[in-house]
């Protein structure tokens, strides 16, 4: 059976959007809808400069996850998907002239699937002997899970009775939570000051310490904190004004084996 999976340019409330076709031979899907769109998310692009198709995370490619099960379904089980090899992104910078003696001052640093395995990937690269770099650069990565957590708590609870809230509500204020703090200020707060999670979410908004403007003096910490930006890209939003809330999903979402499509997508 013959499947190609198309995008359509249109305008919906003023905005430049893409909408999604799967055009299958006899048949055909189109998915429109608003679920559809939101968890392929990643793999569409909203504005006129779309790129098209970009790499996703390992959900999208396992029939038994939420967002492969509807790709699988929108797709009746035609879409396939491959996982890329490790690393499957780099990021560079420059030489750092400011780096602590004997410390190496490597420019380039690999993404692998794993949280724990990027983490000792970075730290290596950056204060291979820190360990406490490295806890702290772990506890980022599970602050960033419990997000999307939170994220299946919120879609959860749109569709559960008044009276079953309870089931879900501690994970929804958890990411209340993260989303009134910037990607900044966590950085700050987990990366240099060693809070971990536990401790973070016990704050008072008022009281949470703010990130001092200007440069991290500890060049470990701030070379950790750049690399750890990463998904910014994603989002477009300087980490000081970032909601840690999108920072998180996209972090979470792709540190878990990274796939491409198999199929040929029109634009």
């Amino acid at each position: 059976m013959d499947a190609r999976i198309r995008f359509e340019k249109g305008i919906v409330n003023g905005t430049q959007v893409c909408t999604l076709g799967v055009d299958l031979s006899p048949r055909r899907i189109v998915g429109t809808s608003d679920i559809l769109i939101f968890l392929l998310s990643d793999v569409l692009s909203y504005s006129k400069n779309s790129i098209g198709l970009h790499y996703t995370s390992k959900a999208m490619g396992q029939p038994t996850s939420r967002p492969g099960a509807i790709m699988d379904f929108a797709s009746r089980g035609i879409q396939e998907w491959t996982a890329l090899e490790d690393p499957y992104d780099e990021i560079v910078f420059p030489f750092d002239k400011d780096t602590k003696k004997g410390l190496p001052n490597h420019q380039t640093y690999s993404f692998v699937s794993g949280a724990q395995l990027t983490v000792d990937q970075i730290v290596d690269r950056i204060d291979p002997k820190n360990e406490e770099l490295r806890k702290r650069a772990k506890e980022y990565m599970d602050i960033c899970m419990d997000i999307h957590s939170g994220f299946v708590a919120l879609g959860v609870s749109r569709i559960l009775p008044s009276w079953l809230q309870f089931l879900v509500q501690g994970r929804v204020d958890r990411l209340m939570k993260y989303a009134s703090l910037t990607v900044r200020d966590v950085q700050h707060l987990v990366l240099k000051l060693g809070y971990t999670k536990d401790q973070l979410l016990k704050l008072d908004f008022k009281d949470i310490p703010k990130a001092p403007e200007g440069t991290e003096p500890d060049t470990s910490v701030r070379r950790l904190a750049a690399v750890l930006t990463h998904p910014i890209g994603d989002y477009a939003v300087q980490p000081r004004e970032a909601t840690m809330a999108a920072h998180g999903m996209y972090v979470d979402f792709t540190i878990f084996v990274v796939f491409v499509a198999k199929l040929i997508f029109y634009v």
